[in-house]
């Protein structure tokens, strides 16, 4: 791609840098390491980059009733990660004669109620509502009434948000149980288990405010709980036409996924999961999150899963993005008309 864009336009006039690391998102040498050593150069202190994309949220097809369109969401801001462990301690003792409930009845309980108890909703405190903006002008009556005055319909809206795991997780800080440990012989009743919950937080919560949500939740103070991770949401970058680089994206996103008879929708939105743009806000506030891929219902199971796969035709055009965001980069000035 690089090489292409060299051959056709020669040497950009503006500077890219292209951060690949060895130890994606979990590690303090890579993306970190990157941010330092730029940050201690002339240019890259104080904010001097224009604007830092990394991967992020999709194109996204069949989410939202009655939109046809395909929607590309750029993550103007990101979920905070948060794991807490939850231990319990009990006596021993043999299970010819148990004494009710057991430490992992009582962490199951626990369980329970933090599955079936979700984190408050925080409609209207994210980027969701830039989203939903998008997209009502090309929604059916009577929801394009609905989000049109979602001052009104506030309530309503949430509700149907909450319907799909996907759209839900827009609104509120997710929990989900990943590991659980309890009990070494069958016949034994556990002296101790646990069980690790991990929140993906709104940019509108805070790790202590979501630890003390689930206190309120599991109502027992038997169970004791350590964060093991707490890395707090992202601050939402500006976007809007009247920022430079948010135009950029989304000008270059139309030229590569426009259809002729079906307008590609473009808006922002919040990234569910944590990227290495985390470590890159001492170099810019403009912080985007977005892959250049089409996704459908039944591709999210996909993620990190079985049969995990970039559709040929994607791959294509998401070479074709970078080339042109490289190529919309040398522009002094963008005409609002390349952006209908």
């Amino acid at each position: 791609m690089h090489i292409e864009y060299l051959n056709v336009y020669g040497q950009p006039s503006r500077t890219f840098y292209v951060a690949l690391t060895h130890d994606e998102e979990i590690g303090k040498s890579g993306s970190k390491g990157i941010a330092r050593y730029l940050s201690q150069q002339p240019f890259g202190d104080n904010g001097q980059f224009e604007f830092v994309l990394d991967e992020g949220t999709v194109i996204v097809e069949g989410v939202f009733p009655t939109l046809n369109n395909p929607l590309a969401i750029i993550g103007v801001a990101e979920k905070g990660y948060m794991s807490v462990e939850y231990r319990i301690s009990m006596p021993p003792g043999h299970s010819s004669m148990p004494a009710a409930p057991t430490a992992i009845g009582i962490l199951a309980r626990a369980v329970d109620k933090l599955e079936s108890t979700p984190q408050p909703s925080q409609f209207g405190r994210g980027p969701e509502l830039g989203l939903l903006h998008g997209i009502t002008p090309y929604l059916n009556f009577p929801l394009r009434l609905v989000l049109s005055n979602i001052w009104l319909f506030g309530p309503i809206i949430e509700s149907m948000l909450s319907r799909k795991p996907a759209t839900d997780a827009f609104q509120r800080t997710t929990t989900a149980v990943t590991l659980i440990s309890g009990g070494e012989k069958e016949n034994v009743l556990p002296t101790s288990a646990s069980a690790t919950v991990n929140h993906r937080t709104h940019t509108a919560d805070s790790c202590q405010k979501i630890l003390e949500n689930n206190r309120r939740i599991i109502n027992d103070d038997r169970l004791v709980p350590q964060i093991k991770t707490c890395s707090e949401a992202s601050p939402i970058s500006p976007y809007g036409k009247q920022i430079y680089a948010y135009r950029i994206l989304e000008q270059t996103i139309r030229q590569t996924f426009e259809r002729d008879r079906q307008p590609i929708i473009v808006a922002p939105g919040l990234m569910l999961a944590a990227t290495d743009s985390r470590s890159y806000t001492n170099l810019t506030k403009n912080l985007y999150r977005y892959s250049p891929f089409v996704y459908g219902d039944d591709d999210y199971g996909r993620l990190h899963g079985d049969n995990e796969r970039i559709r040929h035709s994607d791959m294509q055009r998401g070479l074709n993005f970078y080339f042109h965001l490289i190529v919309n980069n040398q522009l002094e000035s963008i005409s609002e008309k390349k952006l209908n």
